[in-house]
Formats: structure tokens, sequence, C-alpha cells
């Protein structure tokens, strides 16, 4: 197979110990200019090269654009196949992914019953609360475990404490479900 230089993001000290303490569920609540959003093409791009399947969910497609653009960029030499319209994208390593949207109750079951190795739920603050923990709970996270899948939440912190975007973010902090902040 031909070698292809592929340049990603750099990144920041805090990313890089957010990367060195993942775990299979991590929840980055940080605020604006923090790189979230750097740090979710880092996560998807490297799982991509590792031939591996990601979903990445956002409240909408505006929201989310500039990671697939940026993706696509970044992976350009390796792209095998790759569906605009869908925000589909196969690399020669064997790599998928697939954007969904949250943005209202209609979509509350997407991604169900997909095989995916990494998920990404980029602004998570912004999907409305009910889709968001219908999603994780109902739709993603059960395929997660049944394959050993890892979650990453980016957003900045929600507004409001009922949000589950916040009780996620609690449920990290404390490190037991039980337990709130």
């Amino acid at each position: 197979m031909p070698q292809y230089e592929i340049v990603t993001n750099s990144l920041h000290k805090g990313q890089k110990t957010v990367l060195r303490h993942s775990k299979r569920v991590n929840i980055v609540a940080c605020g604006r200019r923090w790189g979230k959003t750097n740090l979710a093409k880092y996560v998807m791009i490297v799982a991509l090269l590792e031939g591996k399947r990601v979903g990445l969910f956002g409240p909408q497609f505006k929201d989310v654009e500039e990671t697939w653009r940026a993706v696509v960029d970044a992976l350009g030499p390796i792209i095998t196949a790759k569906n605009e319209s869908m925000y589909t994208m196969d690399t020669a390593t064997g790599g998928h992914v697939k954007f969904w949207t949250l943005k209202d109750w209609s979509k509350k079951d997407e991604g169900r019953g997909v095989d995916y190795d990494v998920v990404i739920y980029d602004e998570f603050q912004k999907i409305p609360t009910r889709v968001l923990e219908h999603n994780w709970l109902n739709a993603v996270n059960p395929t997660l475990i049944k394959f050993g899948g890892i979650a990453w939440f980016f957003g900045t912190p929600p507004e409001s404490r009922s949000h589950y975007a916040y009780i996620l973010f609690c449920m990290g902090a404390v490190n037991n479900p039980k337990e709130s902040c």
C-alpha cells in the first residue's frame, strides 16, 4: 500500500492531558476557544487512520460542517468514497465515518444499531435534552457497550442544570452515576 503523509492539527497541553486520561466515556465541557472542535477532529482522524468506524452526532449540520471539511481536507489522499449529501466517507485504511444530526425528537434514534468504534457528540449542549438523553441511552450506548467502543462528548457547559449534558458531566465529575455535582 502506498505511504501517505496525513497532517493533523497540533494539540495544546490541556488537550493532550484529556487524551492521556481518556476513558470509555469522555465528557469535555470547556469554555469558548479551548479547542474542543480541534480535539474532536483529532480524535476522529486518528480513529479513521486506525481503520475504525466513527459516528459524529451534532445538533445540526451547520454546527459540524467545519469538522467535516477539516477531516476531508486532512484525509483527502486516502479517501476511497465520500458522499457530501449524506456526510459519509470511507478511507483506504478501512475507516468509515457518518455524521448525524439530532436537531429534534424525530432524530432521537439516529445511529441505532450501527457498530461504531468511536462516537463523538459535538456541541452536545445544543442538542435538545430529551433527544440527547434518548439517543445516548437507547440508540448509541448499547451498541458501544456491546462492541467496546468509546464515546466523546464535546461542548460548552450547558446553561441549565436540568439539561442532560449537565447530568452527563456530573456523572463523570464525581465518577459515580448515583451521585451528582
